[in-house]
């Protein structure tokens, strides 16, 4: 992966890119672009997070993390029905 922040944007692995530009062409955005026959997020702020280019890659160079956030009440819930479906609670 590139040497960029850790953010929650799409990552593209530079080794495993093979420049083919499908994720280029098929993003809704041109918020990638092909800089040295390699994708690349260079307008970020484009970026809507739509998951198309990550589905398109042939070779799977292109990763979007996602950031999973609990509101106190909906942990309290999560973790309530968590404990309640354990096979293994007393």
């Amino acid at each position: 992966m590139s040497d960029e922040p850790d953010t929650i944007l799409p990552r593209i692995d530079e080794t495993a890119c093979t420049g083919c530009g499908e994720c280029v062409v098929a993003c809704p955005t041109q918020a990638l672009s092909q800089v040295d026959n390699k994708a690349r997020l260079t307008h970020p702020d484009l970026c809507t997070y739509c998951t198309i280019c990550e589905g398109i890659c042939p070779v799977e160079a292109i990763e979007l993390p996602f950031l999973v956030v609990f509101s106190e009440s909906n942990l309290a819930e999560w973790a309530g029905s968590t404990l309640m479906s354990d096979p293994h609670r007393p």
